[in-house]
Order: C-alpha cells, then structure tokens, then sequence
C-alpha cells in the first residue's frame, strides 16, 4: 500500500501543518496494518511448517521402530509375518511418506528465510510504531518522520 506524500504546497499550513501531520498519521498507520498482517501471515506459515516438520518426523520414526519394538506379532496383526510381507512394505512406505514431508517442509521453511523474515519484519514494525508516536505527539517534524520512515522501509524491502 503505497501512499504518495503530499508536496509540501499542498497543505494549508505548510510542510509541517496539521494537515501534513494528518495525511502522514494516515500513510503511516495504513502501513504498520500492513506489516501487522505480514507478521501474522509469517507466524502462522513458520508455526505450520515447524509443526509438519515435527509430526512428520516423529510419525517416520515411529512407523520405523514399531517393527523393531513390537516384533512378530505386531507384523502378524498388521498382516502376516516375514521379509515379504505386506505389513513391512506398509510400515515403510508410510515412514518413507513422513520422512519426506518433513524434509519438504524443513526445507521450505529455510527456502523461504522464514524466521529471518519474521525478525525484520517485527523490528520495522517496533520502528513504526515508534515513528507514529513520535509524530502523533508532535516530538518528530513530519520531514524528519517521512526521511525516518523511507529508511524503515528501505531497510526492509519485502514489506
């Protein structure tokens, strides 16, 4: 959401008016909206691939070491017993299944520098929200604030 600053002409009171202060008030809380969102759509993606990872893991290593742990009666419960067996086959398969879900979820979460990005993110986000305080209480001029907040931006190219 990009939002064009007004030249300074443009409000009644100069560059630093209360009109000014309002439009940037506007832009800058428009922007941290945004960047709230990306947080919790960051969040939840990081949760939910960590979590794949996790369960998908642990079932591989379960599916795995239930045939070691549980011997031939387990294989003869899930089907019938031996090296041939149609229980093993699914035992393996299924782990196969597991383990390879949580390489693809391991590796998108790295592909996509999740927990970097969320970091960056959060850090601009604190920045933001500083910069609109300092401007909503009039500590900040609202060229000092627009310099500040190209910086922000700049500094974090993907929001």
């Amino acid at each position: 959401m990009n939002h064009p600053m007004p030249p300074p002409e443009a409000g009644q009171d100069g560059q630093d008016g209360p009109s000014a202060r309002a439009t940037f008030l506007k832009i800058l809380r428009d922007k941290r909206q945004a960047v709230d969102r990306l947080n919790a759509r960051l969040y939840r993606r990081g949760n939910f691939l960590t979590l794949l990872t996790v369960i998908a893991s642990a079932l591989a290593t379960v599916l795995t070491a239930a045939p070691a742990i549980g011997g031939a009666r387990l294989t003869q419960a899930l089907g019938s017993a031996g090296p041939d067996s149609p229980s093993w086959r699914i035992l393996c398969g299924l782990a196969a299944i597991c383990s390879g879900l949580a390489a693809i979820a391991t590796n998108l979460h790295r592909h996509y520098d999740i927990s970097a990005r969320l970091a960056r993110t959060e850090a601009s986000a604190a920045r933001l929200e500083a910069l609109d305080v300092q401007v909503d209480l009039g500590a900040c001029p609202v060229p000092d604030a627009l310099g500040q907040y190209q910086k922000i931006l700049a500094d974090t190219p993907h929001l």
